[in-house]
Formats: C-alpha cells, structure tokens, sequence
C-alpha cells in the first residue's frame, strides 16, 4: 500500500460568520486553482447520513455563491465543518472554520492527497507545494501549515502534537523551536511567517 500526502494546517479558537467563512474559503479555492489546473474544481458535500449519499455541490470560487454551501454546513450554531472533494476523487479537502475553541475542537484545514509525497511532488512540482503553503496562510491565518507524508505525520502523533513538520512547513510565529528539533531546514520568509522546507523538497 502506498504513502499518501496530506497538507495538514491548525489555528485555535477563532469565531467566524458564514459569509466571512464564506469569504476564506473563496480565497483559498482561487489560490489552489492559480497553482495547478488540477486543483482548480472541487464539489462540497453535504450531508453525513451514511444511509444517503451526501448532496453534491460543485463549487465556484465567489464568497456569495459558497455562503450558501457553508451555511449548509452549520454544525449547530458551532462552527462550520465544510467537506469537498475533486471531481476525479483523488484529493479531498474538509475544514473546520469558525469554532470558538470552547468545545476543545480547533480550527483546521486538511487537503488529502491519495498519492504519495514523491509523486504530488513530481507531478505539482516544489513551487507549487510552497503555493499550498501560502494559499493556506493566506485563506486561514493557521499557526502552522505543514505537507508531509501520511505515515509520516501519524508516525508525529498528527492533532495530538502541537506543531508536526513536514517536507515543508509553514509557522506563523518564531521557528526557533523546530530548528533545535529538526536541523538542516532550509528557512526563508513567507507571507506573515515562515516557510521551513527539508533541503530535497526545494
């Protein structure tokens, strides 16, 4: 069974309206869309009743045409938990976005790969791995981003960690402590943080 790869991205307790949920979304579809002609259509899902199918929503990014999408996934007036996926069904995306942190769940982003690390690297190229990385950054305001292998970040302890780093990570405050735990990262400013990369992931 092969690897696969997941760009996994955390921020704490952050309360979001639909419409500005709405509106990071739109903006994280249209920065993964400008990196690769593969990551530019994606259908939301909605609906968890294993018995039915889940609807089915292909996606544009504009704020006023996913507001309704995301207001569809209301979690009981706690947040939004949004699940889309491509067309080809070979990466899924689920965030959860506007919770407050009082339920002890954080807010997260998750895009799932069904390939391993090598290959979405081959085939999307360093540069655009990095691209994720902003797009990211850019859409969420996470804490820390990072893309790395499925093993690999179980193998990390995955949500139980405070701070998993991959073959390029993303921090938004100081990197000090992951340079003293993983030598050898090559460092350079991205966006409002920092973008840590391994020296072979570019």
């Amino acid at each position: 069974m092969t690897d696969e790869t997941v760009l996994a991205s955390r921020w704490g307790g952050r309360p979001e309206s639909a419409s500005r949920c709405a509106e990071r979304l739109a903006l994280f579809l249209t920065g993964l869309g400008a990196l690769h002609p593969g990551l530019r259509d994606w259908d939301g899902l909605v609906g968890d009743d294993e018995s039915v199918p889940p609807e089915s929503w292909p996606l544009r990014p504009e704020p006023a045409e996913l507001e309704p999408f995301v207001r569809a996934c209301d979690e009981g007036g706690r947040g939004f938990r949004l699940v889309l996926m491509s067309p080809s069904q070979d990466k899924s995306l689920s965030v959860d976005s506007g919770r407050d942190g009082m339920s002890g769940i954080d807010n997260s982003a998750f895009l799932w790969f069904r390939e391993p690390a090598g290959t979405v690297l081959q085939d999307l190229g360093p540069e655009v791995v990095e691209g994720l990385l902003e797009a990211v950054a850019d859409a969420w305001e996470p804490e820390w981003a990072t893309f790395i292998g499925l093993s690999a970040w179980e193998a990390e302890g995955g949500w139980r960690r405070s701070r998993p780093t991959g073959l390029a990570t993303y921090v938004a405050g100081s990197p000090a402590e992951i340079l003293a735990e993983v030598p050898g990262l090559a460092v350079r400013k991205l966006g409002r943080g920092t973008l840590l990369t391994r020296p072979w992931a570019g």
